[in-house]
């Protein structure tokens, strides 16, 4: 078998790229409610395309590529679905924090288990070690942001991400 880290790091850095400009505002409103893009870009490339990289891997025996790409795939397909359906996981801010809360629950479960697979890349490579530390700082700042409703940390977790996203690309 090829080694599936090329296409795997490509597609999650084009995926967090995509996700980073709606997040983080870059070169577009913050509240922009074309998600089209996103939702198509997580659903086939940071979805299926990571998703499938991780299965790859774990033919290849590399369980710590295995288990980022599949996490990360399926967190993908998860944001993909989400903005089909109307919710959008970056931008809560609004009256009703419910909505707020649930956003804040999805990026507080996923900052968990980055923050596992950041410890347990520590020893393993530098590049994805990075990937994995910028990409945590990226979830605490939009789980909180999130949760609160604050505008200028959401955006500064799309930072974070955007930065996740050139350190992935730069892994490929």
């Amino acid at each position: 078998f090829a080694n599936p880290c090329g296409p795997g790091w490509a597609a999650l850095g084009v995926a967090l790229f995509t996700f980073s400009f709606y997040a983080g505002a870059i070169g577009m409103p913050f509240d922009d409610p074309n998600v089209s893009t996103l939702a198509s870009t997580s659903l086939i490339i940071g979805g299926l395309v990571v998703f499938i990289s991780g299965m790859w891997a774990f033919a290849t025996n590399d369980t710590v590529y295995a288990t980022i790409f599949t996490l990360y795939g399926s967190l993908f397909g998860a944001i993909g679905t989400l903005c089909i359906m109307g919710f959008n996981v970056y931008n809560t801010v609004s009256d009703d924090k419910t909505i707020s809360h649930a956003a804040g629950t999805f990026w507080i479960a996923w900052m968990l288990i980055t923050f596992v697979l950041f410890i347990g890349t520590i020893r393993y490579s530098a590049g994805t070690t990075i990937f994995m530390g910028l990409l945590f700082l990226s979830f605490v700042i939009l789980a909180g942001g999130t949760w609160v409703g604050r505008r200028t940390a959401i955006k500064a977790g799309g930072w974070f991400s955007f930065f996740a996203s050139l350190a992935s690309i730069y892994n490929a």
